[in-house]
């Protein structure tokens, strides 16, 4: 079954770590030769990995005619066309993307069926005491099944035009791994206090690819949790029963846009989860902050991550941001990020909607990541 495999956070970049992966199929290769396509870092980390697990890789391939029958890792380096089609299984492992996808078509259009891919990855891995160590192997199953389910690698990686603007060859696994730098601290948080619970209630606004919510619903399934997911022209006050792929249909959602004044859900809640949203209001998020301020229950929480990254050339203060008027220059005027926030300016819309900041931290990448509750008057 193909896997996305953790092997080693490996270096940091501008203070992000970055991490090693392999997207394989554990039991294919164990039935086929070993070679991996390349002569970098990445090819020697696969090989590492490998071993370690008692597979030994047979050959590395390299399309320099210069590194033919030259060692790498104590192994020969071949050429393509040395590699017997139905005999291995190859794992594409260049130093950059681009080059994995030109190697990635290379294999196509020659008839090689059986392969995987080794790469890096901006990614937090959860390490250190026992708890954690769980947690990390929560968020990397979950994250497994919704990139993979039951899919194979044609289905998860699919190369792209070699020129022009044409997309990312990893598709979702970029946002997936990203999601744990967004918002390590406040998963940390959550396992920390919500794993024994029973009978929350739960709202997370923006979901995204669901990450949060699926390692919140492994952490502890005795728990209800919802989606708000962003509509601009669908509105539904009332939850429909979870429609679409993982985990998308465990659990039921409301369509809207929470920034609409006239828009509600009647119903307070336990919890509200809201990463890498607020950062995409369109209009000044005071009057949002206190909505979903006012749906939390007297003891709720709002557990809330966004960048801390410098405020954009779009507004100079949170203060000059418009207020919502219609739907129609909402669309207009949406940009993706609108204003990033300062700390200070976040506590200061928070004490201006009633809430008071209980935990604060920065992510990896980052991140604002805190805990909010109402202030007790």
């Amino acid at each position: 079954m193909l896997e996305l495999i953790y092997v080693d956070t490996v270096r940091y970049d501008a203070g992000k770590p970055r991490s090693s992966f392999m997207l394989i199929d554990m039991d294919k290769i164990k039935t086929k030769k070993v070679a991996v396509f390349g002569n970098g870092m990445e090819a020697y980390f696969a090989n590492m990995y490998l071993k370690k697990q008692g597979i030994y890789v047979e050959k590395f391939i390299n399309n320099d005619i210069e590194m033919t029958d030259k060692l790498f890792c104590g192994i020969k380096t071949v050429r393509l066309d040395r590699i017997e089609k139905e005999d291995y299984y190859i794992i594409v492992a260049l130093t950059q993307q681009r080059y994995n996808n030109e190697v990635i078509w290379q294999l196509k259009l020659h008839g090689y069926k059986e392969w995987g891919l080794s790469f890096t990855e901006i990614y937090h891995a959860f390490c250190g005491d026992s708890f954690q160590i769980q947690l990390h192997k929560i968020v990397l199953e979950e994250i497994n099944k919704i990139l993979c389910g039951e899919k194979n690698i044609d289905e998860v990686i699919k190369p792209v035009v070699n020129v022009g603007p044409a997309g990312d060859l990893l598709g979702d696994i970029p946002e997936l791994c990203w999601t744990t730098t967004w918002s390590n601290c406040l998963l940390e948080w959550f396992y920390e206090r919500y794993k024994i619970e029973t009978g929350l209630e739960v709202l997370e606004i923006g979901p995204g690819k669901g990450v949060f919510s699926a390692v919140m619903h492994r952490i502890n399934p005795n728990i209800n949790i919802e989606w708000l997911i962003f509509d601009m022209d669908k509105s539904l006050e009332k939850p429909i029963d979870g429609i679409g792929a993982y985990p998308a249909n465990l659990f039921s959602a409301y369509y809207g846009m929470i920034e609409n004044p006239e828009y509600h859900i009647n119903k307070k809640f336990d919890l509200i989860i809201m990463t890498e949203v607020m950062e995409h209001f369109v209009n000044n998020p005071i009057p949002t902050i206190k909505k979903i301020a006012n749906m939390l229950k007297e003891d709720g929480r709002l557990y809330l991550s966004t960048p801390n990254w410098g405020h954009l050339s779009i507004y100079d203060d949170y203060k000059e941001i418009p207020d919502y008027t219609t739907r129609e220059t909402y669309k207009e005027n949406y940009v993706g990020h609108t204003f990033q926030y300062y700390e200070n300016e976040l506590k200061d819309i928070l004490e201006q909607c009633g809430l008071v900041i209980e935990k604060y931290s920065l992510s990896d990448s980052r991140n604002h990541n805190l805990i909010a509750r109402r202030r007790m008057e």
